[in-house]
């Protein structure tokens, strides 16, 4: 969180290793959970993004596909890190993440796409697909969304049966 222009995207990307040329990220290093992730090569950073790191814009539409329903798209994020979950799991999934994150109705929404959601949702929708790669027994991830008029924070347990916290 941070001013408008305050380079909150830019640290972002850079902490990623997604700055293209000639842009240029200049540190000692990036630690990440004890590691240098600076160091890593784009092979090794696939495995973080998605799974470990994730970022969240502003702007939702930009990141979901209106072509697409929402189940397809957190799917999609579900294939690429969690090869080993059948079908019916990964739907399984799918409805729990969007429960986790406030939306109602979680097993018919995920037939919805994007225009389908405000924009409150649909930003909810991409901290579903964006968080969870982890799967259960990962570590708690903290949201801050907005509910009825003020800014609640949800401490999201990935672990299945485990309810959201809110402060």
């Amino acid at each position: 969180m941070g001013e408008s222009g305050s380079g909150k995207s830019v640290s972002s990307f850079s902490i990623l290793k997604l700055i293209e040329p000639p842009g240029v990220v200049e540190s000692d290093g990036i630690l990440f959970q004890g590691e240098d992730i600076s160091k890593k090569s784009e092979r090794e950073m696939m495995k973080i993004r998605g799974k470990a790191i994730s970022m969240v814009f502003q702007d939702p539409m930009t990141s979901l596909n209106p072509l697409y329903t929402i189940e397809k798209q957190i799917t999609e994020m579900l294939d690429l890190h969690q090869k080993q979950m059948t079908k019916r799991e990964k739907h399984a999934r799918c409805v729990e993440l969007l429960h986790m994150v406030g939306i109602p109705n979680p097993e018919d929404r995920l037939k919805s796409y994007p225009h389908q959601f405000s924009g409150g949702m649909r930003q909810r929708v991409i901290i579903a697909s964006s968080s969870d790669p982890g799967g259960a027994g990962s570590q708690p991830f903290t949201i801050c969304l907005p509910a009825a008029g003020s800014a609640r924070c949800k401490i999201i347990r990935k672990n299945a049966g485990k309810e959201p916290q809110s402060s």
